[in-house]
């Protein structure tokens, strides 16, 4: 895989509430100088970042119904529809996981179809699972409703959830290649898939590639382009 690449299958965002003005113009920043196509970050941060990237081919994704997903589908539609007004062209909406694990295919595939005919065509659709917290089985169903519904992408978790280390401290969640392999493994080419999480080295971000996904959203590209241009010069990509 060359670097050019790499950097298209990235995506950087801002998840977290505590930041400044600083924080959101520099992830704009960061996205034009080093060709990172996509930045995703709070509805109420879409007219900074669209102002901040001007003419740049950078896309704003609006993150949606974060982090619960508790919205009712019309709120998340209504929300989707406003983003867009303000200039953003993907969303990323994070699913209902109690319908999930409800086994309720229908009320999943009716709130991803709502989305996506509100946004229309042009706006790219992407739906969170949280598949950490599902079975194969139940994680098989979000992505097959995803595929019905004609959504564009599904995405493996909000990765903002934590898990216990062997010595029972938080530990942020970061997407396996299990869970990448069964979503694509399910969805084929259908739905392209997105591994989100706390993905912070370059070796973890090209074994989820290898795994099936279309693209790593992490909080920190500059640093895996940075480990990714010093493999190519060591000769280990």
């Amino acid at each position: 895989m060359e670097l050019t690449e790499f950097i298209s299958r990235l995506e950087s965002r801002i998840l977290s509430t505590d930041v400044d003005y600083p924080n959101v113009t520099n992830l704009c920043y960061e996205a034009k100088e080093y060709g990172i196509p996509t930045v995703t970050v709070f509805p109420n941060m879409i007219d900074m970042c669209r102002e901040t990237l001007k003419d740049a081919p950078v896309k704003i994704c609006a993150l949606i119904s974060y982090p619960h997903g508790g919205f009712s589908p019309q709120q998340k539609a209504d929300e989707c529809a406003n983003a867009v007004l303000h200039g953003a062209s993907e969303m990323e909406v994070v699913g209902n996981t109690r319908e999930t694990k409800s086994q309720s295919r229908a009320y999943l595939v009716d709130e991803m179809r709502l989305v996506k005919e509100t946004v229309g065509r042009d706006v790219a659709v992407k739906f969170i699972i949280e598949i950490e917290m599902l079975s194969d089985e139940e994680a098989k169903l979000a992505c097959e409703a995803a595929a019905e519904a004609g959504v564009d992408w599904i995405v493996t978790s909000t990765g903002e959830y934590c898990t216990l280390d062997e010595n029972r401290n938080d530990k942020m969640l970061v997407p396996t290649v299990h869970e990448v392999g069964l979503i694509k493994e399910t969805v084929g080419n259908r739905v392209k898939v997105q591994a989100e999480g706390n993905i912070v080295d370059v070796e973890t971000a090209l074994a989820l590639l290898a795994a099936g996904a279309d693209r790593i959203s992490t909080p920190c590209p500059v640093k895996l382009i940075r480990e990714f241009m010093e493999r190519e010069e060591n000769g280990n990509v």
